[in-house]
């Protein structure tokens, strides 16, 4: 899961016309690749990835910056916390939701489709 999800933050790089985070991920990509064993467990679950992926889309298509980044940010934070767990030994815990200010104050505006 995590080259689908590089090439996925690839893609939103390269069509945000940011060359410089499309050249890292490049890089990066390419080391994941190498070293394809010791990245095997790096994602958090694939429906955790995925449910992600889609709830920043929602944010973009709607517009939502902040909401975006939010989400963005939660999502490399949960694979942090994924990778921690793992080498503690301790059970993988699912993607925490991600909830905006926004959102916490109620703002229907604030939730993601379909919420």
């Amino acid at each position: 899961v995590l080259l689908q999800d590089l090439d996925f933050y690839h893609e939103l790089s390269r069509t945000s016309r940011n060359i410089v985070f499309v050249l890292v991920l490049n890089t990066v990509r390419g080391f994941v690749q190498r070293f394809k064993s010791f990245f095997k467990d790096f994602n958090p679950p694939p429906e955790a990835v995925y449910r992600h992926q889609e709830e920043l889309l929602a944010a973009i298509e709607a517009r939502l910056a902040e909401r975006a980044a939010e989400i963005a940010d939660a999502h490399l934070a949960a694979g942090r916390a994924h990778q921690l767990a793992r080498r503690e030994g301790a059970e993988i815990v699912a993607t925490p939701s991600v909830r905006s200010a926004a959102e916490a104050n109620g703002d229907p505006a604030a939730r993601a489709p379909g919420e």
